[in-house]
């Protein structure tokens, strides 16, 4: 899986807790960080992966990120933490549909809450139309408005985490249908809603 979006979207966070939560479930995740500058993103990646002792990998470009890849065992899962893409860019589509065919990974949208309902359907859209089929909602600890999630998820991703906490064990939640219903109706944490 590729984590793909703006800057300060919460794709470095994202990718720490994917890891963690793979990790968990006894599997060693082979991690990589495509940037083409050293970032903070990418030294806060190899801090956390190093916490959780997960070896991670930094790359430059498309055609290092094709070399590391081959050093990962078969069956072994990949976390991808892209570089931020600035969505309204003159290549934006190019780099998602290089990323996707370099590691033959999915891409997955991380998208925060509270923004506008508007900017967030045109992201959504221009990442759905280079084959994004997933997004994980960030920052829903900070934010009561999530009208822009839905509006982003309606361009047909399906919503898959909620990013409800800025710790790496057990930051994300499953983007469920009641956890939905729960946040709309309370604005705040959820409880479940009964049938």
């Amino acid at each position: 899986m590729a984590v793909v979006g703006g800057a300060g979207s919460g794709k470095t966070l994202t990718v720490a807790k994917l890891a963690a939560r793979l990790k968990a479930g006894g599997l060693q995740p082979f991690v990589v960080s495509v940037e083409r500058a050293t970032s903070v993103g990418a030294h806060a990646l190899r801090a956390h992966m190093a916490q959780l002792k997960i070896d991670c990998f930094s790359v430059v470009d498309a055609s290092s990120l094709k070399l590391i890849l081959r050093e990962r065992k078969n069956g072994q899962p990949v976390l991808i933490d892209t570089e931020a893409i600035d969505v309204y860019g003159a290549d934006a589509h190019a780099i998602l549909v290089e990323i996707r065919a370099v590691a033959g990974a999915q891409l997955c949208l991380v998208l925060p809450a509270g923004m506008d309902s508007e900017e967030s359907a045109d992201i959504a859209e221009i990442f759905q139309k280079a084959r994004t089929r997933m997004m994980i909602a960030t920052k829903l600890d900070q934010s009561r408005r999530i009208g822009n999630i839905v509006a982003a998820a309606a361009c047909g991703l399906a919503l898959t985490e909620a990013g409800v906490s800025s710790n790496i064990v057990g930051g994300l939640k499953r983007f469920t249908p009641e956890y939905l219903i729960s946040r709309l109706l309370h604005q705040g944490d959820p409880v479940y809603v009964g049938k």
